[in-house]
């Protein structure tokens, strides 16, 4: 890629898909084409000035010249119909998703392949006896990032429940556990998805400072983890070190 965009006059690369893109009532059946797709003009994008509008995604079988959708980084093609992406305002009246009544809840999917397709479900076995090292919480905010972005449109390669770090107050403790009590608010993951009411592994769990929000508090921890790991782990930074 990097060694095309260095050539003069080198045109536009399109990407080809199939399968690979979804509209509404449809299903993504290549999950490689996204990510392969999108890549490409990910990287393309990255690149800079030098790339601007040199690398466009297609979901369709071929591309003929004097497409209406020229100048769209990505369409998508049926039964002679071009489509292409926008962000608007929900227009349904009743879209409201209505969480289940009397019980505790959390975001899921019918199926995966669009975010018209998400839901609150019940929470199962929301009341189960505690584990030794748990406690359960009732969640105020879930933090969401681009992990939750890949389950909900089926480019998650591994069974994943959407919302997997949150914040909230500890309202049970279970067998032997002495880091939280009843009432401490915490922060953190939680791998069963982060429901109303949810129980959490205390060593995935941090206190929440005093002077932060549950909103706050709720989006830190895989944001941190991620700069750690990376500065820590892979870039081995040190005092000193230079950026």
């Amino acid at each position: 890629m990097q060694a095309w965009l260095t050539e003069r006059d080198s045109g536009t690369l399109v990407v080809v898909t199939r399968g690979a893109i979804a509209l509404p009532g449809e299903d993504v059946t290549d999950l490689a084409g996204p990510r392969c797709g999108v890549g490409a003009v990910g990287a393309n994008r990255a690149s800079g000035p030098a790339g601007a509008g040199r690398c466009g995604l297609r979901g369709r079988r071929r591309r003929s010249r004097g497409d209406p959708g020229d100048g769209e980084p990505q369409v998508c093609l049926r039964g002679g119909q071009l489509y292409t992406a926008r962000v608007h305002a929900s227009r349904a009246v009743d879209g409201l998703l209505v969480p289940p009544a009397d019980r505790p809840w959390r975001l899921g999917l019918t199926s995966a392949g669009t975010f018209e397709n998400l839901t609150l479900e019940p929470v199962p076995d929301a009341d189960a006896k505690l584990q030794p090292g748990q406690v359960r919480v009732a969640i105020r905010a879930i933090g969401t990032n681009f992990r939750d972005v890949m389950i909900t449109l089926g480019m998650f390669t591994h069974d994943a429940l959407l919302g997997g770090e949150g914040a909230g107050v500890v309202v049970e403790v279970g067998p032997g556990v002495t880091e939280f009590a009843v009432g401490d608010r915490v922060m953190g993951f939680f791998p069963d998805g982060s429901g109303t009411m949810v129980a959490g592994d205390v060593r995935l769990l941090l206190p929440i400072p005093a002077d932060w929000s549950y909103a706050e508090a709720a989006g830190i921890s895989a944001v941190f983890t991620t700069a750690y790991y990376a500065f820590r782990y892979l870039a081995d930074v040190k005092p000193g070190s230079g950026c």
